[in-house]
């Protein structure tokens, strides 16, 4: 049998209670508030900031634990790049959010976000260094060669802008001073010489010219422009042995003369008025032309075309002929070519500013215009080998037509002229023009020929009386014309 609780014991128990539930009743309200506000809360949408007062930020930066965040209008975490106030800012991945600053990597390129987080573009000086960090809606660090304003700038691999001068993959480049960058073009002076580097439109632009003539100027292996540079013709009219082919020697010192003066081929038609295959190149005002050796067929044999060669220089200092150059005296080319072996002639002008020499069985022909000072203006020098047939070129002022080949007045022509006669011509493909004759001299050469078709009447009357001491064959051929003459006088009666 249970034993009940005195009135008194049970009212005890009833106020303990009532002391317990009221208690746990105030911590249950005070402790789950203070947990729940002030910290980060996230759903599908994104994270937020959620204060004590249960509010959270939004338009707005917070800095957060030491670090700054964004939060847009509504109240999410700005993350990845986010244009705020039209300032570019980097804020991590998706469960990032806090805004970096300086160099970033982001997706393998570098942006430059500097102290206060703000993506830089353009030119920017980072640690005394230019990089180029593209437009204003790009920022990437640029790395190689690039185009800025019109200009090549060249960024190493570090994105860090090269200055001064510069080699990329074995061609040298300008790049001027450390606050300039910019890759050189065109004539520049460097260290107090001047410098070359390809113009925009010419092949390899920017890059230096060496070992090399620029229009009338001519650069050295290091680039400089050498002032006392010049080209002398005569260093490529000799060959080292006459027992050899003369033609190849001699056109394989064309071809180094062409790469020695910078010349370039001229395209399009004939230099040559044979048209046959030539070799003509021109640079500034100076021209070289020669046409290479060739066998023709003639009509029962073939024969052999000696190469031929033309140069031109219609006022350029830098080309010479021993040593003579425009604004020279033509007194002063006359001794120096006179002590040379050549001889002085009346020429195509007939002035006795030209001047000839045989040589690699050829014979050669200098020419000077000169002016009212007696000054070389220009020159032009020319061989045409005895015994073959010469090319005359189209653009050389020549009394001589083409017809008639190339006929230079005999050295002995010149009262103080000792030097040897040109060799023989009889084996000319083309017979020069002949010298008016006297009475006399036809009559004699009528006498020697073989072939003649027609003879008449006063000649016939000279035949008559050729003695019998003649041969047999001009005597026949006599009497067949006074058979024929004295038929025609038979019918005419």
């Amino acid at each position: 049998m249970k034993k009940e609780k005195s009135p008194g014991a049970m009212k005890k128990f009833i106020k303990k209670m009532a002391i317990a539930v009221l208690t746990g009743a105030i911590a249950f309200s005070v402790v789950p508030a203070t947990v729940q506000a002030a910290g980060w809360k996230q759903n599908k949408n994104g994270y937020w900031w959620q204060e004590n007062d249960y509010s959270y930020p939004k338009n707005q930066w917070k800095t957060i634990y030491g670090k700054q965040y964004h939060f847009n209008s509504k109240g999410y975490m700005d993350t990845d790049w986010t244009k705020v106030d039209g300032k570019w800012y980097y804020f991590g991945g998706k469960n990032d959010g806090a805004k970096k600053t300086y160099w970033q990597q982001i997706r393998g390129k570098y942006y430059w976000l500097g102290s206060n987080g703000v993506m830089r573009t353009g030119w920017q000086n980072v640690y005394g260094k230019y990089y180029w960090l593209g437009g204003s809606n790009d920022g990437a660090m640029k790395t190689g060669w690039q185009k800025v304003g019109g200009k090549y700038y060249l960024l190493g691999k570090n994105g860090d802008m090269k200055s001064g001068w510069q080699t990329v993959y074995g061609k040298k480049y300008y790049l001027g001073g450390a606050n300039d960058g910019s890759m050189k073009t065109g004539w520049q002076k460097i260290g107090g010489s001047d410098y070359y580097f390809g113009r925009t439109g010419e092949p390899n632009e920017g890059v230096l010219r060496t070992s090399t003539w620029v229009g009338n100027y001519y650069v050295d292996s290091s680039g400089r422009w050498d002032k006392y540079k010049s080209v002398d013709i005569s260093d490529y009219l000799s060959v080292s042995n006459t027992s050899k082919d003369i033609d190849k020697q001699l056109e394989k010192n064309y071809a180094n003369l062409k790469n020695a003066l910078g010349m370039n081929q001229v395209k399009g038609g004939t230099m040559l008025l044979t048209g046959k295959t030539n070799c003509y190149y021109n640079k500034d005002k100076v021209y070289l032309a020669w046409t290479p050796s060739r066998e023709e067929k003639g009509y029962k044999y073939a024969y052999t075309v000696r190469s031929g060669l033309m140069i031109y220089n219609q006022g350029t200092s830098y080309a010479k002929i021993y040593g003579i150059t425009t604004g020279n005296s033509i007194s002063y080319a006359k001794n120096t070519l006179k002590s040379r072996g050549w001889t002085q002639v009346a020429g195509y002008d007939d002035k006795g500013n030209s001047f000839h020499k045989v040589m690699n069985n050829r014979s050669y022909l200098i020419e000077f215009e000169v002016n009212s000072a007696k000054n070389i203006t220009r020159w032009s020098i020319i061989d045409y080998p005895q015994g073959d047939a010469w090319d005359i070129p189209v653009n050389y002022s020549l009394e001589d037509s083409a017809e008639q080949g190339v006929v230079m007045e005999s050295p002995q022509q010149e009262s103080d002229t000792t030097e040897a006669e040109i060799p023989d011509t009889e084996a000319n493909s083309e017979e020069p023009a002949l010298p008016e004759t006297t009475e006399q001299e036809t009559s004699d050469a009528t006498q020697n020929e073989n072939n003649t078709t027609e003879i008449g009447e006063e000649q016939a009357t000279q035949e008559e009386q050729v003695s019998e001491e003649e041969s047999t064959e001009e005597t026949q051929q006599v009497e067949e014309n006074k058979e024929e003459n004295q038929s025609s006088e038979i019918i005419n009666e």
